[in-house]
This record gives structure tokens, C-alpha cells and sequence, in this order.
């Protein structure tokens, strides 16, 4: 795991979208304005996304149910150092329980994104992303931690799969 240093940050979108200002579309992608500060405290994170191979153990131990895709609850074969697809919130949390850990909240996943990079676009800075920063664009899922480690020490934080977070999503 991964230490987050705690602090202030400012929580939302400080640049604009390539469509933000466009006429014909009123409303692009508005959920994370207006930016504000918030503070949130130090903790940890798991360094990379879960794998189907640590997945699949925790589906060993403990009964739970593979995910959907996994044909007949089995791990797809040679998919082990991938990331765990198809998981819904409560599989996610039953998880991270049978390790005695939690799901960030979205303010801590928003910061330990950020890393060092505050107001600017990615954790790596506001130039586009490369290869060597994010899997994007592609078919599929790569391996986990393929890519460049943040500021943190965290892997695949942007691109690769979604993570889920603790909290409850409301537009308002």
C-alpha cells in the first residue's frame, strides 16, 4: 500500500474541456464544478488496481461469487496480472473487507490521483498522455502496472479500468 499524505486540495476541474465553450453543447461534463477546497487526511492505498489473480483468491476464500465474464467462476487463463473487471460496488467492498481495508472516498481517490500535480490536468502534468503514462484507446485492459508510477508511488490511476469509490454519487 501507498501512503497519501493528507491535506487541502483543490477538489474539481481547474481547465476547461475542448468542448467546454462550444455553443451547441450547453452542458459538457459539469459534475466537477465549481472547484473548491477540501481537506482530506493521510491514508492508504492499495498501489495498484486489484488483479484477477488476487480476485480470484479472495473468490476461493471466501464463497463470493466470481465476476459475471469469469466462464464457469473460472479466472480467464492468462489473464492473471490483469485488473478484476465486471465487479459491482457491493463485490468491490466485500473485497476490500476481507482484506480490512476500505474504498477511498472519491475526495482521497481525487487527491492520491492528483499526486503532486495540483490544478493541472493529469498527475503527470497538463501535457497529453503518452503511452508510457496510460493504457487508453484500446481494446481492453492491459497489465496492471505497465505503466509509470505518479508522484505517489501509485499505478494505472488514470486509464487501464475504473476504480469505485466509498461515497454515494449525486449530480446536486
Amino acid at each position: 500500500m501507498v501512503l497519501v499524505p493528507g491535506g487541502q486540495f483543490n477538489r474539481g476541474r481547474t481547465f476547461d474541456w475542448p468542448d467546454t465553450k462550444v455553443k451547441w453543447y450547453p452542458n459538457p461534463l459539469k459534475d466537477d464544478l465549481p472547484v473548491r477546497p477540501i481537506t482530506v487526511s493521510t491514508f492508504y492505498m492499495d498501489e495498484a488496481e486489484v488483479t484477477n489473480e488476487r480476485y480470484a483468491a479472495f473468490v476461493k476464500a471466501s464463497g463470493h461469487r466470481a465476476p459475471y465474464n469469469w466462464r464457469h467462476g473460472q479466472m480467464p487463463e492468462g489473464k492473471e496480472q490483469f485488473p478484476v473487471v465486471d465487479v459491482s460496488w457491493d463485490d468491490a467492498t466485500a473485497f476490500c473487507a476481507a482484506e480490512g481495508k476500505r474504498l477511498p472516498t472519491e475526495a482521497e481517490w481525487e487527491h492520491a490521483c492528483r499526486g503532486s500535480a495540483e490544478n493541472q490536468m493529469f498527475p503527470w502534468g497538463d501535457r497529453d498522455p503518452t503511452e508510457k503514462d496510460a493504457h487508453y484507446d484500446a481494446p481492453g485492459p492491459t497489465k496492471v502496472c505497465s505503466k509509470s508510477k505518479t508522484t505517489l508511488g501509485l499505478c494505472d490511476i488514470i486509464g487501464n479500468v475504473w476504480e469505485w469509490t466509498s461515497d454515494w454519487y449525486e449530480r446536486n
